[in-house]
Parts: C-alpha cells; structure tokens; sequence
C-alpha cells in the first residue's frame, strides 16, 4: 500500500493476482480497481515494494526485480548491473532479488535497495542526480523493518 496515483486521494493498493504471474491488480482505498497491468516477469513471480524515488510528495514507484514501474503499468527505470544468480535455469535476471526502499542518500528520496539473500553483495540504485550536499546521514525507519519477501 501507499500513494502511487496522483489523481486519487488515498492510498493505493497493488496485489499480485493470479497466482505466480507478473499480473497486478491497483485499486484505490475505497476497493475501486485504477489499473490492471503485467509487470516484468521473474523467476518466482513473488515480492514488490513501494519506493517512494522521486521523494515523499510524489508518488511511489513499483519495484520488481529490476524494474521500477508506475502504477499507471509504465515502465519508470530499469536498474542495471545486477549479475545472474546460479541455478537460474530461466536466465531471468531478478530471480530472486528482494527490494528494500530507504533514505540512505539523505536527500528525501528512496533508493531501492537490492540483494540476492545467498549473496554477499547489496545494490544500491539511487535516483538522479545525486546532490551530495544536501546529505544528513542515513537514519533508518519503519520501513526497513521486517523486510521479507511476501507471496
């Protein structure tokens, strides 16, 4: 849940639907259904984060696997550089890739946080540009807390 439509008051929310595909369903806090879209097929088709990219006032973003997506079903940003897990037998990239959103740049914006839970190694994707004057640390909040991949 979270704001993702500008044009709607509330919260929105987006739930996968069926089953393990890349098929989504966003509907408004009144049950009322925005949009259905496919996001970028993965391996297990499960997780997705709300990254609030472009700062708290504008709406969030959809990450899933290496893609951030609009809820209008358009593609925001493609995050590169992310190396194939072994034992993907599909060759899709974000097989099991799990997104954890925060301020780590200190500037009001998100940045998606990405790891291979049987890796050793943490992707940090920030927006841009990056304006490192205006950093004042990272400082954690609930929405690092508890972050695991949900089916």
């Amino acid at each position: 849940m979270g704001r993702l439509l500008p044009e709607v008051p509330g919260q929105q929310m987006v739930i996968r639907c069926c089953g393990h595909h890349p098929d989504v369903v966003v509907a408004d806090h009144t049950g009322t259904i925005r949009n259905t879209f496919q996001l970028n097929k993965t391996n297990n088709n499960t997780g997705l984060e709300i990254i609030y990219w472009d700062g708290p006032s504008q709406p969030g973003l959809l990450c899933n696997g290496n893609m951030l997506w609009h809820a209008s079903g358009e593609v925001a940003w493609q995050l590169d550089g992310l190396e194939q897990i072994a034992g993907n037998t599909k060759r899709l990239r974000m097989s099991w890739y799990h997104c954890i959103p925060a301020d780590v740049c200190g500037d009001e914006r998100e940045e998606a946080i990405l790891y291979n839970p049987w890796g050793a190694t943490v992707h940090v994707f920030t927006p841009w540009p990056l304006n490192e004057a205006v950093y004042r640390g990272y400082h954690p909040t609930p929405r690092q807390q508890n972050v695991r991949l949900m089916n």
